[in-house]
């Protein structure tokens, strides 16, 4: 289950400056948060070997670098083979000089699985901050609005009326935050979570997903950019 990658160098370094070899390739990572979904391989246009062998649930890979163009990738259960696969998105152009993050969401009984293309916007992140981006990748609940509850007498609103699949992007300095997610909009959080990016580089891109798990609970799930995942639980 620890999502072996092939092609590319897949060593998901994820250096923040975007540089991808002048420009002439385009990398592109996977991310598993399909609710009771078991490991998966994921085929690039129907080509054996699969990119990615046995990822099991919310596992990242590292970057694979690839040519630029329009592709069409399927997910299918770990051992099968493309004409097996449970989803499939594309065509996605792939352009030169930008990272993706084609992500794996919705729920396997609830037949709503479709994979979610995120660009990675790693590049010219603010001196002293890290950036995150913020998803709503959680198909039991709906729109939230996400809080910054730290100083509970002066709450802020960081996003408000996210919808599922949608995302957006924050520059924050590295610190430890108590995020609050706010489902039924009266301006209190109904979950909160501590947050500790005290620790990470300044320049960092995160991806932090909002993910249900198959009982319907809530976590925060960090991909970092050197493939590693935290799942932050709620307080």
């Amino acid at each position: 289950g620890d999502g072996t990658t092939s092609g590319g160098d897949g060593d998901g370094d994820g250096d923040s400056d975007g540089d991808t070899g002048g420009g002439e390739t385009t990398m592109i990572r996977v991310m598993h948060l399909g609710v009771g979904v078991p490991e998966v391989d994921v085929f690039a246009n129907m080509t054996e070997p699969a990119a990615v062998t046995d990822l099991d649930y919310r596992v990242g890979t590292g970057y694979l670098e690839l040519p630029p163009a329009d592709y069409t990738f399927q997910v299918a259960l770990a051992g099968g083979t493309p004409a097996d696969a449970a989803i499939e998105a594309g065509p996605l152009t792939l352009d030169a000089g930008v990272k993706y993050t084609a992500t794996a969401i919705g729920a396997l009984d609830d037949a709503n699985l479709e994979i979610l293309p995120l660009i990675d916007a790693d590049t010219d992140v603010p001196a002293g901050n890290l950036r995150l981006q913020v998803v709503h990748a959680a198909p039991a609940v709906g729109q939230v609005d996400i809080w910054e509850v730290t100083d509970p007498d002066n709450p802020a609103a960081l996003l408000e009326d996210v919808d599922y699949k949608a995302s957006g992007s924050l520059d924050v300095p590295p610190a430890v935050y108590n995020l609050g997610i706010d489902v039924d909009d009266d301006a209190m959080p109904d979950l909160t979570f501590t947050a500790d990016l005290s620790g990470v580089p300044e320049g960092t891109f995160i991806n932090l997903f909002a993910n249900n798990d198959a009982m319907g609970g809530v976590a925060l799930v960090a991909q970092l950019p050197d493939a590693t995942v935290l799942v932050i639980d709620p307080n």
